[in-house]
């Protein structure tokens, strides 16, 4: 116990004494982090392209953390896998998209990344729906949870106008 006990006041004490990271030091450690979360963030978003493309709001869902809150454009949040999966179920019921995705930047520190980007993505007509096109922007928060980078934020909006609201009639 005695041996237990000194051995945890030593571990203690050369923890204490460790220098502090210099600027420099993390500015080095942040850029090797963020080129290492950019490299598996880009495997995830081509995944995310993949499985959009077929249609595959559960395998979607899978690159989101339990709870992950999903934030579409015209839409209320959405929280959880279950919502989120159920939400890219009836987004893709106007059919399969085709996305494509430009990580522009990923900066992570630990177990946490900000990536922000650009898409483009095209529907294809489909049950009286004419074919549509889209491209915006977007920005994620990573968490990395048992060594896999995962979702938690996640939000969108497009770069292309929205129509014109319907003239309103007026009363004479």
């Amino acid at each position: 116990m005695k041996r237990t006990a000194a051995l945890l006041v030593v571990t203690a004490f050369a923890v204490a004494c460790q220098k502090a990271e210099t600027a420099e030091q993390a500015s080095a450690r942040m850029q090797a982090e963020s080129d290492s979360a950019k490299a598996q963030i880009e495997q995830s978003m081509a995944a995310f392209a993949r499985y959009a493309g077929a249609s595959q709001a559960d395998s979607l869902a899978t690159l989101y953390a339990e709870n992950a809150v999903l934030m579409p454009p015209n839409m209320s949040a959405v929280t959880g896998l279950a919502a989120i999966r159920d939400a890219y179920a009836g987004m893709l019921q106007a059919g399969a998209p085709t996305l494509r995705f430009t990580v522009q930047s990923v900066v992570a520190n630990g177990p946490l990344a900000v990536e922000r980007g650009t898409y483009h993505m095209t529907t294809p007509a489909s049950a009286g729906q004419p074919a549509s096109a889209d491209s915006g922007k977007y920005l994620a928060h990573w968490h990395r949870i048992n060594g896999e980078w995962k979702m938690v934020d996640d939000i969108w909006n497009s770069d292309v106008a929205a129509p014109p609201p319907p003239p309103t009639r007026r009363r004479s």
